[in-house]
Formats: structure tokens, C-alpha cells, sequence
């Protein structure tokens, strides 16, 4: 995971740029280490759909930046920003669980609004959580589900990698002895023509 090197250090010093509640004091206490964690996990599993979609791709950039541009504003969509996860069609509320936006735009919401920051009425809560239908319970959960998400995306990735190299065939090692020598065969007869 070298991809993870440079988004750590960029992090780090993002974060302490919009962390506007708490300046440039980093403690426990303040958002700047949920928020680090958040936005580096974030990205991590989006890295992971960008592999997937590059492999999907085979190599043509044009049908690769629509997949990944398609795939991140439907994301964005069912997302829980416009609107409610809840309200949804229970496909898309499935589909919404691939949702990393979901996850990020959610937990940032918390960040900002819930745990107090955000003065509501006694026992109430405020009104931008209602609205989106989080609450502060749903924190750690995200992370989670974030980094559910992210190994799901890896996997793929993965999976589809090791697709690729033995020519679109699990288990079998890039072919087997037959094909080996077939190819063997055509490599020397390409050979053969090319020296006539």
C-alpha cells in the first residue's frame, strides 16, 4: 500500500488547515485525529475503486474515467445528501452501503453538528442530524462500514488482478501446458517468418 504514504503526510497537514474549531492545537480531544483517520481511510478505499475500475477498463483511459466519474456521482446520489437513505428504493439503499461519500459526508456531519457542538434543545437533536437521519451512535459505525467497504473494494481489485494475468482463468496458473507450448509454437513460427 505505497499509494497510503503520501496521502498520510498530505492529511496531516490538510487536516490541520480546516480544522477550524480547535486552530492549531492537536490533542485527543479535538477532531483533528477522527478526521485525519476519516479522510485517509476515505481515500484509501476510493484508491481501491480506482484499481477496480482501472482493471475493468483494460488500459483505455476514456471508458476508465467514465466508470470512475459515473460511479463516484452516483455514489454522491444515494449518498445520503440529497436525499435520505431511509426514503430510498431498498435497491439503492443496498447499493448505498458502497456509498463512501455516505460514509465521509456522515461522519463529518457528526463531527460538526453532534457531541454537543452543535446546541440543540434538551434531548433534542439538531436539526441537519435529523434531517440526514444520523445520530451519534452511527460514529463509529461508519468507520467501520467505511473500512468493510474499503477491504470489499481491495478484494475486487484483487481478484480481478489475478484474472488479468492468467489470461481471464482462476487456479490455473497462466495457462496450462498445452497452451504454454501452442504459444511456443506461434512465437517461433512468427519467428520464422519474419527472418524469411
Amino acid at each position: 500500500m505505497v499509494e497510503v504514504i503520501p496521502l498520510v503526510f498530505t492529511n496531516l497537514f490538510y487536516v490541520l488547515v480546516v480544522n477550524i474549531y480547535d486552530g492549531a492545537v492537536v490533542s485527543f480531544s479535538s477532531i483533528y485525529w477522527p478526521l485525519f483517520a476519516l479522510l485517509t481511510l476515505g481515500q484509501v478505499t476510493i484508491v481501491g475503486l480506482a484499481h477496480v475500475f482501472t482493471l475493468v477498463g483494460g488500459g483505455h483511459l476514456g471508458l476508465t474515467t467514465l466508470l470512475a466519474c459515473s460511479a463516484y456521482l452516483f455514489f454522491i446520489l444515494i449518498g445520503n445528501t440529497y436525499v435520505p437513505v431511509e426514503e430510498m428504493h431498498y435497491v439503492y439503499q443496498g447499493l448505498a452501503w458502497f456509498s463512501v461519500p455516505r460514509y465521509t459526508i456522515e461522519t463529518i456531519m457528526l463531527m460538526l453538528y453532534g457531541f454537543g457542538r452543535c446546541p440543540a434543545e434538551k434531548g433534542a437533536v439538531p436539526a441537519v442530524l435529523y434531517s440526514m437521519g444520523i445520530s451519534e451512535e452511527d460514529f463509529g459505525w461508519n468507520y467501520l462500514k467505511l473500512g468493510v467497504v474499503m477491504v470489499v473494494f481491495r478484494v475486487a481489485a484483487f481478484w480481478l488482478l489475478v484474472r488479468k494475468v492468467n489470461g481471464g482463468r482462476l487456479g490455473q496458473g497462466g495457462g496450462g501446458k498445452k497452451e504454454r507450448s501452442l504459444r511456443l509454437e506461434q512465437y517461433r513460427a512468427s519467428r520464422l517468418m519474419s527472418s524469411n
